[in-house]
């Protein structure tokens, strides 16, 4: 860790603005100050989205700037022409692109971190994105493929993805794996709040919904499951934590959900700030995620943490993390996903083996943000070097 002093690493992290980028990035830098304080940091934040408090808490290794994304075309501009002149201006020894973007090109050494799924995953596990999304996730690759010959190391967050990744865009890369973990920003004390939402429910059984709205999510098939089952899950109550302004289709499903005579079954309580996940996990029966496409999603690792059982796709990156303690369903079935809330929720036997093979499960992926940290600041080193 001591062998190159005062290293000046530049960080793009502008672009974590939602979701898991925004949780690994604050993590990240937090442990970055916390580990190796004897480097500089500068780096590129969204603005409002607690960053500036983060930086201002250890700013005496970390500076940043300030950059508000005002469309594609101002956005591309930017990192096109002015961010380059930022890097030149700072003189690093390295860069490191916290969100899939590498710059095209590049006078210093630079690291990029993936965690799109969209970019190792076919387009078949998109759903059903519009045209003018599925355009945007082929420029997003294009880019990829474009900066990676002046990319000298590409982190991925799982060997699931490393492996994809390199099906995809060849082994001439060096890859390395940066693992995500439970947030140092969600609330673990014993103090659990019964959640006011979920007073008028309180006698049902209900399934933690714990994401932003993204097509790729596959939340539209809850309604449809509602509908064919509405009277054998009319004690179930699946929690979303979506709003309209997460996405165009967002406030077509909260619609849909009254269109269907739903409110009973389906409620949304909104964006849930990270010291309170605790109050919804512990208050609820099973975290249920019929996602088509993940990188590393650390919302299983909470529900293992807060012994929540999980329901999850049976697909290759819920298997790599939950192992044994999830019960896996067909994401595009909904007499599967039937199948498996019914199961969990007439055996509570089963719920509490799952909880104990979870917390055994958890145990496989305990490595801190600060030991994350510390391998990263490592391999970014070696390049530096």
């Amino acid at each position: 860790m001591k062998n190159i002093i005062a290293m000046k690493l530049f960080i793009t992290s502008h672009s974590s603005r939602t979701g898991g980028g925004i949780s690994v990035a604050k993590n990240l830098l937090k442990s970055f100050a916390t580990v190796a304080p004897e480097h500089q940091y500068f780096i590129t934040i969204p603005p409002e989205l607690g960053y500036e408090e983060l930086c201002g808490k250890y700013s005496s290794c970390l500076k940043y700037y300030s950059y508000k994304t005002a469309g594609k075309i101002s956005r591309w501009y930017w990192e096109t022409f002015e961010l380059p002149q930022l890097i030149k201006q700072f003189q690093p020894d390295m860069i490191f692109n916290m969100a899939n973007r590498g710059l095209a090109t590049s006078h210093f050494p630079q690291a990029t971190l993936i965690q799109d799924s969209h970019l190792v995953y076919p387009e078949s596990l998109y759903g059903n994105v519009s045209f003018k999304e599925r355009c945007s996730f082929r420029y997003h690759i294009k880019h990829l493929k474009k900066s990676l010959k002046s990319t000298n190391l590409v982190f991925c967050q799982t060997p699931v993805m490393e492996k994809r990744f390199k099906h995809i865009f060849g082994n001439f890369i060096k890859t390395a794996i940066c693992p995500n973990q439970f947030s140092f920003f969600v609330n673990t004390n014993n103090i659990v709040e019964y959640p006011k939402s979920l007073i008028a429910h309180k006698d049902k059984f209900k399934l933690f919904v714990l994401t932003r709205y993204y097509v790729h999510k596959n939340l539209e098939i809850l309604i449809e499951l509602f509908r064919k089952y509405q009277k054998q899950l009319n004690n179930v109550l699946v929690v979303l934590t979506i709003d309209e302004e997460h996405h165009p289709q967002a406030k077509k499903m909260l619609n849909d959900i009254k269109k269907y005579g739903l409110q009973q079954n389906i409620i949304s309580v909104g964006s849930i700030p990270q010291n309170e996940l605790g109050n919804y996990y512990k208050n609820t029966n099973a975290l249920l995620l019929p996602t088509l496409l993940e990188s590393f999603s650390g919302t299983y690792l909470e529900a293992m943490n807060f012994e929540t059982p999980i329901l999850t796709s049976d697909m290759d990156f819920a298997h790599h993390i939950c192992g044994d303690a999830a019960i896996y369903f067909d994401p595009f079935d909904v007499n599967s996903i039937y199948n498996a809330i019914i199961k969990l929720k007439e055996s509570p036997e089963l719920a509490r083996r799952m909880i104990e093979t979870g917390n055994k499960q958890k145990e496989l992926f305990s490595t801190s943000w600060d030991d994350i940290a510390k391998n990263v600041i490592r391999e970014l080193e070696s390049i530096a070097r």
